[in-house]
């Protein structure tokens, strides 16, 4: 869990933590996927909501951390552990508008701010890009349309 948040120890965590959900509607499930990363619950749900929440790091029960798509997924194994703070709208429907326009070979840029090749459109809001030293990232944010 603490990977996730981009700390070391677990116990250098806050006791409160901020997640996202995309919204699909409906009541939660009672074992809900949250993420840390906001970009990635927009490419979720079908509303162009995004619901941002606090919990508690003890009520988080597993993460994925590290993974080829680098959702930063939690699950938390009851919905009455998420304390809804706010709701934004999603920007999810004009970034993967964008998306759709560009072509292979155009140069963009990077949410870190690193300059790239896109190759393809990729899961969700992700880009398949070409960095400068010739690899490939499979799961990259861009810096998306204004």
């Amino acid at each position: 869990i603490a990977g996730t948040f981009g700390v070391e120890e677990y116990g250098n965590l806050p006791d409160e933590v901020t997640v996202f959900r995309g919204h699909s509607g409906g009541m939660l499930p009672d074992l809900v996927n949250v993420t840390q990363r906001r970009e990635v619950a927009e490419s979720f749900g079908k509303d162009a909501v995004v619901s941002e929440y606090r919990v508690a790091k003890s009520d988080i029960n597993f993460t994925l951390y590290g993974s080829v798509f680098d959702e930063g997924e939690l699950l938390v194994f009851s919905s009455r552990n998420l304390r809804e703070v706010g709701r934004v709208e999603s920007t999810a429907v004009k970034t993967k508008a964008w998306l759709s326009t560009l072509q292979n070979g155009a140069s963009v840029r990077l949410q870190n701010g690193e300059d790239a090749t896109f190759v393809a459109a990729g899961v969700g809001l992700s880009a398949i890009v070409r960095l400068a030293d010739g690899s490939t990232d499979y799961a990259a944010y861009l810096h998306g349309p204004s």
